[in-house]
């Protein structure tokens, strides 16, 4: 197997561990609680008032009907009380496996990036692969240990959930781990499975690849997972960084003065890719991308002045930084991507 492919299945199964997580549920207990503590006031103060007013067997009957079912919605309730905050540790356990993972997959990104440019060498063919492989125990690491918090939670949600059914326990209403509810947020199936045989894979890297294959991993897009740009993207963003100080002029296309989309649209005509003139159209060019996974040349809309009008773009250069034309006056210039609202799209 090729190193390109070696990254690519890392990134493959890094995406794979890291979507086990899910997104996390608010962390707020369980919202029948309060419902159910309503309902037994109001079924007290009926069952407290009826008899004075209802004689007689009917009305000793329906105090004692009332009567259990004060106890029932009791036993509700406490077993709410005690599965509530089992809850709210099972999405917090979610939010933080998932943000480990986050970790894992940008460091895991960045390594590569790094290295990427020595791969034509023996040595750093070494170091890639010893990356590869340190990267994917700290992933087996974090999901080895929310299997066995994951277990813990269910185990101890059961117990807590002796009121619910009249005190039969969680029978079959309320399935638990890779069931109807994942426990800190992982899903069904051995979490392991999701980095299964790449450890194999990177061991048995043998001495096929030539130097040339090694070496695109400098210039070719390896894996999307690790957000590593297209050689297209790069050179898109090569012309725009080539611009830098050209002035911003309102509906120019170029060489030697932009606008936002000017930029953008002559930076990948360069490339060898045509995409849309104004902002208006660059929002639904290419793939949209979450704000996480921005690479080197994807399109940053922003500056919206109504819902699906962007009046901006730039071009991402960094995860958090962008080239862009940006206003009457000024010049093409590094910006940070703004924190506000924006849309991302590849085109590339």
């Amino acid at each position: 197997m090729s190193l390109q492919g070696l990254v690519d299945a890392t990134a493959d199964a890094l995406g794979g561990a890291r979507d086990m997580y899910g997104q996390a549920a608010p962390a707020s207990g369980l919202p029948s609680t309060s419902g159910l503590q309503s309902l037994k006031t109001d079924l007290r103060a009926s069952v407290d008032t009826v008899p004075a007013t209802w004689r007689g067997t009917g009305g000793e009957g329906y105090k004692q009907a009332g009567g259990n079912g004060i106890t029932a919605l009791d036993n509700v309730i406490g077993a709410d009380n005690r599965v509530g905050p089992q809850v709210v540790t099972a999405s917090n356990e979610s939010r933080d496996g998932r943000s480990g993972m986050n970790g894992v997959v940008s460091d895991t990104r960045a390594g590569v990036n790094a290295i990427a440019p020595s791969t034509d060498t023996p040595a750093g063919k070494t170091v890639l692969v010893n990356h590869l492989e340190g990267q994917l125990d700290r992933a087996k690491a974090l999901l080895t240990k929310s299997e066995q918090r994951n277990i813990a939670l269910a185990n101890m949600i059961r117990s807590a959930g002796g009121g619910y059914g009249g005190g039969r326990g969680m029978g079959g209403g309320m399935p638990m781990g890779g069931g109807g509810m994942p426990m800190g947020g992982m899903g069904g199936g051995s979490p392991m499975s999701a980095l299964s045989g790449l450890p194999g894979m990177l061991s048995g890297l043998g001495g096929s690849d030539s130097r040339s294959q090694n070496a695109a991993l400098g210039r070719n897009r390896l894996a999307g997972g690790l957000g590593l740009p297209t050689a297209t993207a790069a050179r898109a963003v090569a012309y725009a960084k080539s611009k830098l100080g050209a002035p911003y002029v309102w509906g120019a296309e170029g060489p030697n003065a932009f606008d936002c989309s000017g930029l953008t649209q002559a930076a990948y005509a360069e490339a060898g890719v045509r995409i849309p003139r104004t902002t208006y159209d660059l929002v639904n060019a290419g793939q949209a991308v979450n704000r996480n996974d921005i690479q080197e040349g994807d399109l940053i809309l922003c500056n919206w002045s109504a819902p699906g009008t962007p009046e901006h773009v730039m071009m991402a250069v960094s995860p958090t930084m962008a080239i862009e034309a940006p206003t009457p006056g000024q010049s093409v210039k590094f910006s940070p991507i703004p924190s506000g609202h924006i849309e991302v799209r590849r085109v590339a």
